[in-house]
């Protein structure tokens, strides 16, 4: 695996855990709205 691979790889992942952060801080906005 090359080093580019590697920080795709990192990248991707972390994109996917900004997602599921903003989708839970959404989450949790909503509740508190109510």
């Amino acid at each position: 695996m090359t080093f580019g691979e590697i920080l795709k790889k990192e990248r991707v992942s972390w994109k996917l855990s900004v997602k599921e952060l903003s989708t839970l801080s959404g989450v949790s906005q909503t509740y508190i709205s109510k």
